[in-house]
């Protein structure tokens, strides 16, 4: 069962399926938190791009400036973070029938705050959230 989600059997085993290659620390926290923890981590994330700061520091002390750009403003801690993003794709593919439109809504809205962030806005379709980077995140 994955919480947040009211899906079949069958629908469940297509999602776990693609889940297979994932980390299995991400599966314990999907089949902990379900949908809630996806959109918190998410909301997290665009909000560390958004303010420039996040709370990697020492016992949870909040970076900014050189400080975030070292720890959350790579790119490769950046892509790595935004596999939370692919991962609800992965459930809205996979259960399209079964999210319902208030969790459709949040997604939505973290996806038009994060697409305001890339300066060269790639098109937005597919996963555009894998094309290009938003501001704040160097190579």
């Amino acid at each position: 069962m994955i919480p947040g989600l009211n899906i079949d059997s069958a629908t469940e085993s297509r999602i776990w399926a693609a889940f297979s290659n994932w980390a299995e620390h991400f599966k314990v926290h999907l089949k902990s938190g379900g949908m809630q923890y996806l959109l918190s981590e998410y909301e997290k994330l665009v909000s560390s791009v958004e303010t420039q700061s996040c709370n990697h520091g020492p016992f949870g002390r909040r970076l900014t400036g050189k400080d975030w750009q070292d720890c959350c403003g790579i790119s490769y801690e950046y892509t790595n973070d935004i596999s939370i993003r692919s991962a609800i794709e992965i459930i809205l593919l996979n259960a399209k029938d079964h999210v319902d439109d208030d969790l459709k809504e949040k997604i939505a809205s973290l996806d038009n705050r994060l697409f305001g962030l890339y300066e060269n806005r790639p098109p937005r379709s597919g996963q555009w959230w894998h094309q290009g980077l938003p501001r704040g995140i160097v190579e």
